[in-house]
């Protein structure tokens, strides 16, 4: 070895003790593998609850007007009160070639109730 002295000094304490080095050799070994098992749980678990979320709620894009939220107000709806003509809109969506597919979609609130227990809830 020609490198630094340091580097000469340092190679020649790992032989030392054997035990010890093969201890903390091990020890980063179990550790690098834990952190590469841990990250990609944790990436896999953040796309599980990307796709659940987008599939089962509202989809990988909402199109909505600008001043719906966060109030979600039935006033503020795209075309305002005069309304917009909602199958040309869908059609314009789906003429996009990555738009797998598209729907509409209406919010409504309410009140739900159960005996005596009354909650509000929107559709």
């Amino acid at each position: 070895m020609h490198g630094s002295p340091w580097l000469r000094i340092g190679w020649r304490n790992l032989g030392r003790n054997r035990k010890r080095t093969t201890l903390t050799a091990l020890g980063l070994a179990v550790g690098f593998a834990a952190n590469v098992l841990l990250v990609g749980w944790t990436e896999g678990l953040l796309a599980e609850m990307v796709e659940s979320a987008t599939s089962l709620v509202n989809g990988q894009i909402e199109i909505h007007d600008a001043e719906f939220r966060p109030d979600r107000s039935m006033f503020d709806t795209i075309g305002g009160r005069a309304g917009i003509d909602v199958e040309a809109l869908l059609r314009a969506v789906d003429a996009d070639s990555a738009v797998v597919a598209s729907a509409p979609r209406v919010y409504a609130g309410g009140l739900v109730s159960s005996g005596d227990a009354t909650s509000a809830a929107m559709f």
